[in-house]
């Protein structure tokens, strides 16, 4: 009798670990290369890269200092971020309670009970008082894997939070990047406009002298001066835009509205076109932008947590001991005679339960076949975007290209006509009407290099750079005063 619960303890310690199997990630196939072939989506061919922190601080591609001082702020007081550190904390000491629970619990207490016929059938009408404290311990073995998955689907939901994390930073990054451009472009259309008002409020008055003259009809001044009204017209949805935009700069700060102003009120006029250094490769994109990663790890837990709810079908088998004093009068209880211990080991098996554990598996296996859906989802929608801001962007660089050519030619015929009227050949108002055609050029450029900007801003949020993988369970900056803590590596299996 005795080896036969032996031998079916031990077949049960040898295949407890065959109950469920490992999780391997499902591997996706990405496109050997993105149909906007690098080559093509500018003058200077980006390098293709495999590694995700050559893209990181992209922003400072820009070389504006006050641009990553702003970034720089924004990584540790965003208020989403921030609240992302919270989960990533909370998810940490989940973690910490589900691997406590797998271990042995020890505590400590007394009682007393009144105890009658302990023995029945050997010594009859026994009666007690007993009184006992001391220390108790008590550990479920993990047999059948159910406390090890269980703490597996912890240790990815820690990768999920910090994950989640990372790819808040990087939409915060790119949000306050576009925003902080929108900003320098509304100021530089907003200066070309007051200039082109300028010119056109001269020309409407060279025309009424030319009018008075007898030298031109009247329409022309008409003509000149809702010119001058257009241009007017256009400043304040100009200064909403830039109002708009420094007031999306002090929200990813954490800021109160005007808080920034005086920071952002000496900041200059030119809007460097970015130029697109480097990219990944759609399979870097896969196994490094956060979002994917975020529910390849949703996945993980998931396929944890069913494995868990599985070994709930099998016996647990658990261990308890128990030291300390035992005696039937309480002035004895502290005496040499009164140390007691006993151990002794319990196992049950579910029996009965209407269904409610195979329930609890069919629950937990729609809800990894929906971890696995969106896994899916999540990376296809990423391949697209991020295809979809390549092309994008080779088209708006192609239209940036155009209007540089445009104002080349437009500035060669202002220097003809100036020519033309030192000479005496044109008068003073041709030179204003190609001024003009100057201003709207400028103007038209400028609306070109934010468009360029936000596309390669579009691109690098499509390829999730911005923010390194978490190394040593650090995720990027934490918030002032928080720094992370250090609790190892989390590898992904």
């Amino acid at each position: 009798m005795h080896k036969s619960s032996g031998l079916t303890l031990a077949i049960a310690l040898l295949c407890g670990c065959a109950v469920t199997t490992d999780y391997h990630p499902p591997a996706i196939t990405a496109p050997p290369r993105w149909q906007a072939s690098p080559p093509a989506l500018s003058e200077h061919t980006p390098l293709v890269t495999e590694d995700a922190r050559m893209l990181a601080a992209w922003w400072t591609w820009f070389n504006d200092p006050l641009l990553n001082k702003l970034v720089a702020a924004a990584l540790t007081q965003n208020l989403d971020v921030r609240a992302a550190w919270s989960r990533v904390r909370e998810a940490r000491a989940e973690r910490h309670e589900t691997q406590a629970q797998a271990g042995p619990a020890v505590g400590i207490g007394g009682g007393v009970s009144r105890v009658q016929n302990p023995f029945p059938g050997l010594v009859q009408g026994i009666r007690y008082n007993l009184f006992e404290a001391g220390f108790d311990a008590n550990w479920e073995l993990d047999l059948f894997g159910r406390q090890k998955r269980r703490i597996e689907a912890a240790e990815a939901q820690v990768e999920v939070a910090q994950d989640e994390q990372r790819w808040i930073k990087t939409v915060i990054v790119a949000d306050l990047v576009r925003a902080y451009w929108e900003m320098r472009s509304a100021s530089r259309q907003i200066a070309l406009a007051e200039e082109s008002e300028r010119l056109a409020r001269e020309a409407t008055v060279i025309t009424r002298r030319l009018v008075n003259a007898g030298l031109v009809a009247r329409d022309k001044v008409l003509r000149a001066n809702v010119q001058a009204e257009q241009f007017a017209a256009t400043l304040p949805g100009l200064r909403i835009m830039r109002v708009t935009a420094e007031r999306q700069v002090e929200v990813l700060l954490g800021q109160t509205p005007a808080t920034l102003e005086a920071t952002l009120a000496g900041e200059g006029l030119g809007i460097p076109p970015a130029s697109l250094k480097m990219l990944m490769s759609p399979a870097a994109v896969l196994r490094n932008r956060p979002d994917i990663l975020q529910a390849e790890r949703q996945l993980a837990a998931a396929t944890a947590l069913k494995d868990a709810a599985i070994a709930d079908l099998y016996p647990r088998v658990s261990l308890g001991v128990f030291f300390g004093v035992r005696n039937t009068a309480i002035g004895m209880l502290l005496t040499g005679i009164s140390k007691s211990w006993n151990g002794g080991a319990s196992a049950s098996l579910p029996l009965l339960d209407s269904g409610r554990l195979r329930a609890a598996i069919d629950v937990r296996d729609a809800q990894t076949e929906a971890a696995l859906v969106n896994y899916e989802r999540v990376a296809l929608s990423a391949l697209h975007e991020t295809e979809l801001a390549l092309i994008r962007l080779l088209e708006r660089e192609k239209e940036h290209e155009a209007e540089v050519h445009r104002l080349t030619d437009l500035r060669e015929t202002r220097a003809l006509a100036h020519h033309r009227e030192g000479q005496g050949i044109a008068g003073h108002l041709e030179v204003i009407r190609v001024e003009e055609a100057v201003n709207a050029a400028r103007l038209r450029l400028t609306q070109t290099e934010i468009v360029v900007n936000i596309e390669t801003i579009a691109v690098m949020k499509a390829l999730g750079a911005g923010v390194p993988p978490s190394v040593g369970g650090e995720v990027g900056a934490s918030p002032p005063g928080n720094p992370l803590p250090n609790n190892g590596v989390m590898n992904r299996r």
